[in-house]
């Protein structure tokens, strides 16, 4: 009976460490740096001026990627969550690297 009352402190501090490091997600840097210098670079092939469309698409993505990562930014760490965010730099890089 005794050792069962040691386990449960001993398991409560084991899940607790386990949620704390599996909750621990970092923004996406990389990828924000990647999209913003495919953008970068569009623009300086001059997609603005012959696509303008397809240019600000790029841009509103871009937008609601640095949108998306303030968000999950100011919530409680356990509770963040990056793939919205990532899911949108990556297709705002694949689009600039298509113009």
């Amino acid at each position: 009976m005794r050792l069962f009352h040691n386990l449960i402190p001993a398991t409560v501090t084991a899940a607790f460490c386990i949620g704390l490091l599996s909750g621990c997600a970092k923004a996406p840097e990389k990828e924000l740096a990647a999209a913003k210098a495919a953008v970068k670079a569009a623009e300086d092939a001059e997609a603005d001026q012959y696509m303008p469309n397809n240019f600000q698409n790029i841009q509103k993505a871009l937008t609601s990627a640095e949108t998306e990562i303030a968000i999950q930014n100011k919530k409680f760490f356990l509770a963040r969550s990056y793939e919205t965010a990532k899911q949108l730099l990556k297709n705002t890089t694949d689009l600039a690297s298509d113009i």
